[in-house]
């Protein structure tokens, strides 16, 4: 296994991170600004404001 992880360390461009298998958003009907969501599990809160229309 060993000489298998060294090629492919050498071969591959960047550290290869699966994603999660899901992702559970809740959110009241009135935050805007929530999705879509991050590929990367993120929150970026500046972008929520309440109200009827969106951000």
């Amino acid at each position: 296994m060993i000489p298998w992880e060294n090629y492919v360390a050498q071969q591959l461009p960047m550290l290869w991170i699966p994603n999660g298998d899901f992702e559970l958003i809740e959110a009241r009907g009135d935050l805007h600004g929530v999705l879509p969501a991050n590929p990367l599990l993120a929150i970026f809160p500046q972008n929520w404001s309440y109200g009827t229309g969106a951000a």
